[in-house]
């Protein structure tokens, strides 16, 4: 799948910690949905995420 859309590591970071909060009103079934999508692993200090190559 090609795309021309091109964003920046900072305009992913917003976007994330937006998702994140759910500060889109999105249902909360499906923001965990997409947390668990993304989640790699959790400890006492925090959370790991990936975000996922896209298929070619």
């Amino acid at each position: 799948m090609q795309s021309s859309l091109k964003i920046s590591p900072v305009e992913q970071v917003e976007l994330l910690k937006n998702l994140y909060r759910n500060n889109f009103n999105f249902t909360p079934a499906n923001i965990h949905a997409v947390k668990n999508s993304i989640h790699l692993t959790a400890s006492e200090n925090g959370e790991f995420m990936e975000k996922p190559e896209p298929d070619e």
